[in-house]
């Protein structure tokens, strides 16, 4: 594999908050919250997911914080 292809950035995944939505420090309702986002807000995902109290939560990025929130709220 050529030292370009391997210094290539890939594209950031990103999503968009449907509701007002909490980040949490862990994924599941009981989380410790880190903040509420806006509905509206971009986010970038980091590729990690969870499925914590019968719901999909995704480790995404917002502004500074990294943390977890519900993927049913998110675009």
């Amino acid at each position: 594999i050529s030292s370009a292809y391997l210094s290539k950035k890939m594209p950031k995944l990103l999503y968009h908050t449907t509701d007002n939505l909490n980040l949490r420090q862990t994924p599941g309702v009981n989380g410790k919250l880190i903040v509420t986002m806006p509905k509206g807000s971009e986010l970038e995902a980091t590729g990690n997911t969870e499925t914590a109290d019968g719901i999909l939560w995704r480790n995404v990025i917002y502004k500074s914080n990294i943390g977890w929130c519900s993927a049913d709220y998110l675009a």
